[in-house]
């Protein structure tokens, strides 16, 4: 199994999914990459009040969008597969920064992180939970897509405070070599984002292996602690809602031989539906299997 370090330098950042993205990195399914991220903004020190930043320089349209690392290729991978993004390791840097912009004022804050917990200029401690708020892999659309735009089907910015070390991403392979990109690293976020920002925080190490399936999902899928969690992406909550418990209805049906009524009647008593995050163009709901006994039945 091999390891490669990819390092966040100017050659292997971005800030857009596209399928006519060159990848920095081709490797084989079951590979194990080590992404190092910037903070979402693309800066290279350490955010602190009225202090000016040092950030990557932006090379216009490919750039539009917040500060990525890839993209990565799947030798062999091909439309009608899924990858699985097995989240091995998240290992945040040692500071980050959160925003909230309201008619009254702005507020910064700005955190420190040390041994499991982030610590702001108020005294606030909070404990850390690290995810990248963006994986996501290239889809077969022709326009170019921000990466502030999560993807109905290829993931990306999900903001999912579920996808922390030991998690697992499903997503479809739409593009030949599926093209990852991660980053939006966070060290800590409530479900909603509800002021835009997470704890951001650049990546020192995101561990993560790279793994082929022959068989298909529709939309984003993840698997957690033994447990199932489905995505809705849309413009209203109603919406994706709706999207996410279609594709855990789907998915009950196939774990569990279940007719469609009888997955969703048992839907309602097993899944749990949250908000993701209400702050990206397309906001995002997710549906939690609480049991992982999908196959027991009568």
């Amino acid at each position: 199994m091999t390891n490669t370090r990819l390092a966040a330098r100017r050659e292997h950042l971005h800030g857009t999914f596209h399928r006519d993205n060159p990848p920095v990195l081709t490797v084989e399914s079951g590979a194990v990459v080590d992404f190092e991220t910037l903070e979402v903004g693309w800066r290279t020190e350490r955010v602190l009040p009225e202090r000016e930043l040092a950030c990557i320089p932006s090379r216009g349209e490919l750039d539009d969008g917040p500060a990525l690392t890839g993209p990565v290729a799947v030798r062999q991978a091909r439309p009608g597969q899924t990858l699985e993004v097995r989240m091995l390791e998240l290992v945040t840097e040692d500071w980050g920064w959160t925003s909230a912009h309201l008619p009254e004022g702005s507020a910064g804050l700005f955190w420190d992180i040390q041994d499991g917990i982030a610590t702001n200029q108020l005294g606030h401690r909070v404990e850390v939970t690290p995810f990248l708020g963006t994986v996501g892999i290239a889809s077969r659309d022709r326009e170019r897509r921000p990466g502030w735009w999560p993807h109905p089907r290829t993931g990306g910015n999900l903001d999912c405070n579920l996808l922390g070390a030991g998690s697992s991403l499903f997503l479809p392979v739409e593009v030949e070599g599926a093209l990852l990109s991660v980053g939006d690293g966070h060290a800590a976020q409530g479900d909603g984002e509800v002021s835009g920002t997470a704890i951001e925080c650049p990546m020192r190490s995101a561990r993560l292996q790279l793994v082929l399936h022959d068989h298909l999902v529709q939309r984003p899928r993840a698997l957690v602690n033994g447990r199932w969690v489905t995505f809705g992406l849309a413009e209203s909550l109603d919406e994706a809602a709706r999207m996410a418990v279609e594709e855990m209805v789907d998915l009950m049906q196939v774990e569990m031989a279940l007719r469609r009524p009888e997955a969703l009647a048992l839907a309602s008593s097993l899944v749990d539906l949250r908000v993701t995050q209400v702050v990206n163009p397309l906001k995002g709901i997710h549906a939690i299997l609480k049991t992982s006994l999908i196959n027991e039945g009568a």
